[in-house]
């Protein structure tokens, strides 16, 4: 009888011990940690201070509860009314790209990038990459070489998430540079539109070109209106930025 009461005791404390030893964790996506997210019932006053950086996509980090308080007092904040566990293990939510799914993520952007004249023919992605969810390959900029027929580019993709870049994407490309892709993008005599800047003003005009020039070149524009010439940077086929009033 004595064994079993000392058995049923033992099993009993059991859960106990367990609650006890279970780890707090907190899953967060912003780029810094704050009081808010370790008690989201914390006061107005002090839920945005900032206790420390975020672990990167996919990993975790703990902070203990004299950490916790040490930040909150270096930024003088009271942390009397904020329920601070010994200890919460942050965790960051990742995606992990395969090599074909950055491929597949990259393509429309490095379309996109290439320059009239030069199309795609592959695409491969050099590795893997861990990115936080909702992320996207947003900039490409590919050098292409000026020569007419096939050539293998390599790149680097910026990948971001709410316009913060997150990651960087190694892309193998295979082009194809046709004769056209050296012809100006905009002839002398074409019509196109002046945007001119000035301030928060923003306003349009009609202009004809007096040059041949490429995207990126600045070229003298006549304005159709008022006859005055003005040097602009040739956004498109159809736009260009005044550069000089």
């Amino acid at each position: 009888m004595r064994h079993a009461a000392l058995l049923l005791s033992f099993f009993a404390v059991l859960p106990l011990a367990a609650t006890a030893s279970a780890e707090n964790r907190v899953s967060i996506e912003g780029p810094t940690v704050r009081v808010s997210d370790i008690d989201p019932a914390a006061p107005a006053d002090v839920a945005d201070v900032e206790l420390g950086r975020a672990p990167p996509p996919g990993s975790s980090r703990v902070f203990t509860r004299g950490e916790i308080r040490q930040r909150m007092r270096e930024a003088g904040a009271d942390a009397t009314h904020v329920n601070v566990p010994a200890s919460v293990r942050v965790e960051t939510p990742a995606e992990h790209w395969r090599p074909e799914e950055v491929a597949a993520r990259a393509d429309a952007a490095v379309r996109a990038a290439l320059p009239p004249g030069v199309s795609l023919l592959k695409l491969d992605a050099q590795r893997s990459i861990v990115v936080p969810p909702g992320s996207s390959v947003t900039s490409v900029k590919p050098v292409i070489p000026h020569a007419v027929g096939r050539h293998d580019v390599t790149v680097v993709a910026e990948v971001r998430r709410n316009h913060e870049i997150v990651g960087r994407a190694a892309l193998s490309l295979v082009v194809d540079v046709g004769e056209d892709a050296f012809a100006p993008i905009v002839r002398k005599g074409d019509r196109i539109t002046l945007i001119i800047e000035q301030g928060n003003a923003r306003i349009g005009a009609s202009a004809v070109t007096l040059a041949d020039a490429n995207l990126g070149d600045a070229v003298f524009c006549r304005v159709t209106s008022t006859g005055k010439v003005l040097k602009a940077k040739v956004q498109s086929r159809d736009v260009g930025r005044v550069v000089e009033l």
